[in-house]
């Protein structure tokens, strides 16, 4: 028997190494069992060599301890020079400022305040309770239906702003793995190339045939490009009744969290079928206001009437037309969906440029 320990001036290491065999009698109190033996012989060559989980572990623990000391920083190659952003960062983003760590911006890693973020999770919340998108179900009824618990969901925080204008974001998504669907069911929502958007910018500035768009800046008529973005775009979309039903878990905070989950009346982010449902909501708005589906790219849509194109990709609606035409599209699409205008790029000495 070989007694293995470890000496280190590095917590972080120690901290990664804890497991100790807990056995008696000589038995090993590992997983795979076994009894434990003198090291000679060939036993002695093999506890020369240390196991790769182990040599895993204590590597985590130095990779631990040198982002500890300010050593190796996130986006950095190689070991850094000891500065003092660390300390810099304490002062501007401590709990005398509001953020206690809890909450990190999922893209950038960096700490979110915690007023901003919660304030961004009610707003959140207050979007499935407005728009209907679930309704609480015991969970025995979830896995009665299934056969499966329902389906794990998290907080997705991001700051769409800058440290002097933050915009905190935060969604509530579902975690439908495929790797972890037996159904053999496939989903496919069509993403517009570069080329839809091209055709949009292209028709805006091109004369072809009828298509003859007027850019005299002082024109009431003059060509214009429009941005629409719709907001929480996938809650629009409903469940058909008919399909199996999709139960998930209430977000954490929830009185209910403990035995209720949610089956959802709307499609929601995160789930496998969202993206499908969304692209068959928004198109089967569009055509009913006129417009023709684009064959060969169903994210483009034609209104000859009134001589109009939009480029759908996800939420974001991007249309040239008139700007009497693209005040009636973004007044119908207004009608259906709640939406956010972002200027319009056009020859007028108002418009976006």
């Amino acid at each position: 028997m070989k007694l293995t320990g470890f000496l280190s001036n590095s917590p972080s290491v120690l901290d990664a190494l804890p497991q100790r065999c807990t056995g008696r009698h000589g038995l090993c109190s590992s997983p795979v069992g076994g009894r434990h033996v003198t090291a000679s012989g060939v036993v002695a060559n093999d506890a020369a060599i240390y196991p790769r989980g182990l040599c895993k572990a204590m590597l985590r623990g130095a990779a631990d301890q040198l982002k500890e000391d300010s050593l190796i920083k996130t986006g950095c190659f190689g070991i850094q020079v000891p500065d003092d952003d660390a300390a810099i960062e304490r002062e501007i983003r401590g709990p005398a400022q509001g953020f206690s760590g809890r909450f990190r911006d999922d893209l950038t890693g960096q700490i979110l305040n915690d007023e901003l973020v919660i304030k961004a999770r009610a707003v959140e919340l207050s979007f499935f309770h407005s728009k209907g998108v679930w309704t609480k179900k015991p969970k025995s009824h979830a896995r009665a239906k299934t056969g499966r618990p329902p389906i794990s969901v998290r907080w997705v925080d991001v700051n769409k702003g800058d440290d002097l204008n933050p915009n905190v974001r935060s969604r509530l998504v579902a975690r439908e793995l495929k790797a972890l669907d037996k159904s053999g069911q496939s989903y496919f929502a069509p993403a517009p190339p570069l080329e839809a958007l091209r055709t949009v910018l292209s028709l805006a500035t091109s004369k072809i045939g009828r298509h003859q768009p007027d850019w005299n800046p002082d024109s009431p008529n003059r060509q214009q490009v429009s941005f629409v973005d719709v907001k929480r775009a996938y809650f629009n979309a409903k469940l058909d009744p008919l399909s199996k039903p999709v139960f998930v878990d209430l977000p954490p905070g929830d009185p209910d969290s403990g035995n209720m989950c949610a089956q959802l009346l709307r499609h929601m982010y995160g789930t496998r079928g969202a993206a499908d449902g969304w692209q068959e909501e928004y198109s089967t708005a569009l055509v009913g206001l006129g417009f023709r589906q684009g064959e060969s790219c169903p994210n483009v849509f034609w209104h000859a009437d009134k001589d109009v194109c939009c480029s759908v990709h996800g939420d974001d609606f991007t249309t040239t037309g008139s700007r009497v035409s693209l005040d009636w599209f973004e007044a119908e699409v207004a009608k259906h969906y709640e939406i956010t205008i972002a200027p319009r790029i056009g020859p007028g000495p108002n418009d976006a440029k």
